[in-house]
């Protein structure tokens, strides 16, 4: 498949990038400059209400919007939050469904426009690029491949490694399906493959463990799936590299180094295998979160109100769950959990067997 420029130009398909990249952005700056962190957030959500206004305009169908899966964790979700203060939680919940109902619009006209196939293969180009941000952020400001660890640490004062490590694992998962659906050319490749070293790299020394699965998983699909196998096989020479040896590399020279990410890791797991302490305060709030809803069974219907979390105060410095499928649990119980997990989870793995799996 070669690059769509219609596509590429198509304004909505810019503006869908450019609120992505304003989401990370925003982020970024909001970490490293707090002064300007309202104008970035009044800058990001004008360029939202924008993009949805001219979606409007174009006369999209908004059938997708009766679709059941789609209305009733919605009312859900909003009577949960009546649970709680309602203005903020009504904020809070605008900051979740407004993008995502932008998300939507784009998509169906993007859909409609150009093909599933078509769409779905731009829009890795897409999130690739956007995620390649964070990635040179970190070797433009940052200490470039000086430290071997930078967990919990805000090294640039852009983002923290948890945030490294993510946009390194979004990055890497999606740059192979790249490779397989397109036929980039000289210059791309090479921008490609140097920021995969870059990734891998960056991967490794945020010491996210949660990264290190996602790719794991990643990886295990690829190796399985059939289509892997092809994309293997059709560009092995260039893929060996980075997917064996430059990793096998960073891995070994890594290790090597005194206080560095793996390490760090060996130790920290090691430790709580040894004590089974939950040191990290995501699993303190899980585990109490658990034994809180056991005692009281009602919640597990009802939820504690969406983004509630003065249940949790006090047990850990997060002062929230950090965890998108928890809030949902805790703060508007199974039902909702469960039409969540069918719009989020369930209805994706659908779509891509029945439209992705068959791509050659």
């Amino acid at each position: 498949m070669n690059l769509n420029k219609k596509v590429l130009t198509d304004p909505v398909f810019i503006l869908l990038f450019l609120n992505s990249l304003m989401v990370l952005l925003a982020y970024s700056y909001n970490s490293y400059y707090q002064a300007i962190s309202g104008t970035f957030t009044l800058v990001k959500q004008f360029l939202i209400l924008a993009s949805i206004f001219y979606l409007l305009t174009r006369k999209i169908s908004l059938g997708i919007f009766r679709n059941t899966t789609l209305l009733i964790p919605i009312t859900f979700l909003f009577f949960s939050a009546l649970r709680t203060s309602f203005l903020p939680s009504i904020y809070s919940l605008s900051t979740l469904f407004v993008p995502y109902f932008y998300v939507l619009l784009s998509l169906s006209y993007l859909v409609i426009r150009y093909e599933f196939k078509t769409t779905f293969a731009h829009l890795l180009i897409l999130i690739n690029t956007v995620y390649l941000y964070p990635i040179l952020i970190y070797f433009v400001f940052g200490t470039g491949f000086e430290k071997t660890n930078i967990y919990g640490i805000q090294d640039n004062g852009f983002f923290y490694s948890n945030h490294y490590g993510w946009a390194s694992t979004v990055f890497l998962t999606t740059a192979p399906a790249i490779l397989y659906l397109f036929k980039p050319g000289k210059l791309y490749l090479n921008i490609l493959l140097g920021s995969i070293i870059l990734a891998f790299y960056l991967l490794i020394i945020s010491a996210n463990r949660a990264s290190f699965l996602a790719i794991a998983i990643a990886l295990v699909v690829l190796l399985l799936y059939p289509k892997g196998i092809q994309l293997l096989k059709k560009n092995s020479l260039k893929l060996l590299p980075f997917l064996i040896l430059i990793p096998a590399y960073f891995l070994i020279s890594i290790k090597n180094q005194k206080g560095s990410a793996i390490d760090f890791l060996i130790a920290k797991n090691e430790k709580q295998f040894e004590t089974k302490e939950m040191e990290e305060s995501r699993l303190v709030v899980t585990d109490f979160s658990f034994r809180h809803f056991n005692e009281q069974p009602l919640l597990w219907f009802t939820g504690v109100g969406l983004f509630n979390h003065r249940f949790i105060e006090g047990v850990t410095n997060l002062g929230a769950y950090h965890n998108s499928y928890w809030e949902i649990l805790f703060g508007g119980g199974v039902f909702a959990f469960f039409f969540f997990l069918n719009v989020m989870v369930f209805r994706p793995f659908y779509v891509f067997k029945k439209y992705i799996g068959n791509f050659g």
